[in-house]
């Protein structure tokens, strides 16, 4: 593995973090049930919906990009892990259905919504268009109001407040990531990574990333959809 594939491979790995919550007491676990399932977005009168669950997930994913564009190291090498998002949403549904059957395999289950509404290529670049359109000087909270806005879905300002902390923390983990990629690190790492062997944990945890076993699982998926 080359530093470039090592980068893209770190970048998919961001599709998988934009599912999971960043704040206590329910960190590390799905966001669907949390947001979708407590409480929800919809009133009880209205029929349940992951649209804006979706929405959500994917404006992560969009400041994500925004992130690693305007971030200052990196040395000019780090729009690899931007390919490496991009490639997993142009084939959302699949890498979806790959995180799904890992999660199986491992004893736990994925928690994201009907597998029959998973986002499309088509629906990724229709979202990420209309982020694009109210992009100027909007901040998160802005954005957050005029997706629920055009979704027709009221926030309430706790609810915009617990999103504005889970993307905080999503940020932040990203931050932290792309701080740790010098070129001696990235260079280590896509030399040790690889497809069949997991490394130690501690200083090692970087090259055990959960992707190893995404990979896998894709992997194990297309031999099943052949």
């Amino acid at each position: 593995m080359n530093n470039r594939e090592y980068l893209q491979y770190e970048g998919a790995s961001l599709v998988e973090e934009a599912l999971r919550a960043f704040t206590s007491p329910a960190k590390g676990s799905d966001l669907y049930p949390i947001l979708c399932e407590s409480g929800g977005f919809l009133p009880e009168s209205q029929p349940p919906s992951d649209d804006f669950f979706w929405d959500y997930v994917l404006l992560r994913l969009y400041l994500a990009e925004r992130e690693i564009h305007a971030f200052k190291s990196g040395f000019g090498c780090l729009g690899a892990l931007v390919e490496g998002i991009e490639e997993s949403l142009s084939h959302l549904p699949e890498t979806l259905h790959a995180l799904s059957l890992r999660r199986q395999l491992n004893g736990s289950f994925l928690s994201a919504g009907s597998l029959s509404r998973y986002p499309d290529r088509e629906s990724v670049d229709r979202r990420f268009h209309f982020f694009r359109t109210l992009q100027g000087d909007q901040d998160t909270a802005s954005f957050l109001r005029a997706i629920a806005k055009e979704r027709k879905i009221y926030l309430s300002e706790d609810r915009i407040s617990l999103l504005l902390r889970e993307i905080h923390g999503y940020l932040s983990f990203l931050h932290e990531k792309l701080c740790r990629f010098t070129p001696r690190e990235i260079t280590r790492c896509a030399d040790t990574l690889t497809p069949v062997f997991s490394f130690a944990s501690g200083t090692e945890e970087l090259a055990d990333s959960s992707l190893l076993a995404f990979l896998t699982g894709l992997a194990i998926y297309c031999l099943i959809a052949l």
